[in-house]
């Protein structure tokens, strides 16, 4: 049974079926918004998102973008901090970064004290991520669940291929319906403010069932190996994001995983 949990509508107990509708359909119920364990501490519950800009000089050159934290409030808080020590210690070191990094360290500081739990971020958040809580028969949107993940995934070096595009697309036409170019690029427009992947697919763990959870886990893995080989960073990602889910990591020894995932679910 997948259990969908929304902030603004009380429990309804009742069976819907799956937006994507495809190979990978099921039922599911919805439940209180409770449920949603912060991806940190997984103590608390879920309840703040805050995205914090930042600037990492480089000498000539300077990285600017925005960081998506998740969790628990106070869990949130520890991230801004930490995130406002690390910009206090290297976001000087180019001419640019003089100018904005003072102005990205005050406008995070001064958010940090007041920062409170915000239900309706969260649903805007998941909504992102193809949960719609909008109304009381929440929605599951599958390939799009399956592509903030990709998306999370390939671009945790900060870099992001065309031909990373192109395979991930492929692949995940292959493997669920309704995926397609337009759906995954749009994805791909706040993928440097997603939340990293092992925390994003925690957050989305409590809403997939073991099929679909096994379903995410195979196409992250043939993207990965999509180039006939598997980089060190790609294979701790696939593990804590595995790890993540409640699923055992993905066993990526030579006879390519790729071809397994793609002629089971052909």
């Amino acid at each position: 049974m997948l259990k969908v949990y929304t902030a603004f509508w009380p429990a309804v107990n009742g069976k819907v079926e799956l937006e994507s509708g495809g190979r990978f359909s099921a039922w599911y119920e919805v439940v209180p918004m409770s449920g949603v364990l912060c991806p940190v501490c997984k103590n608390a519950e879920l309840d703040t998102v805050v995205s914090a800009p930042y600037i990492r000089g480089m000498l000539l050159a300077y990285t600017f973008g925005t960081k998506r934290f998740v969790g628990c409030n106070r869990c949130v808080k520890k991230q801004l901090a930490k995130e406002l020590g690390v910009s206090m210690v290297v976001g000087w070191f180019s001419l640019t970064s003089l100018l904005v990094n003072p102005v990205c360290i005050l406008w995070n500081g001064a958010r940090l004290p007041f920062l409170r739990a915000n239900p309706r971020k969260v649903a805007d958040l998941l909504a992102e991520f193809g949960i719609d809580t909008s109304e009381p028969a929440a929605r599951v949107d599958i390939p799009r669940v399956a592509a903030s993940l990709a998306a999370a995934m390939v671009n945790a070096d900060g870099k992001v291929g065309e031909d990373e595009i192109l395979v991930a697309v492929e692949i995940g036409q292959k493997l669920f319906d309704g995926f397609d170019l337009e759906l995954f690029r749009d994805v791909l427009l706040n993928s440097q403010s997603l939340p990293n992947p092992t925390q994003l697919a925690s957050v989305l763990r409590d809403y997939l069932t073991e099929d679909g959870k096994v379903a995410v886990q195979k196409y992250l893995v043939a993207i990965a190996v999509a180039d006939g080989s598997v980089a060190p960073q790609e294979i701790d990602i696939l593990r804590n994001v595995s790890f993540a889910m409640g699923l055992q990591p993905p066993d990526l020894s030579p006879p390519g995983m790729s071809g397994e995932v793609l002629n089971e679910n052909q």
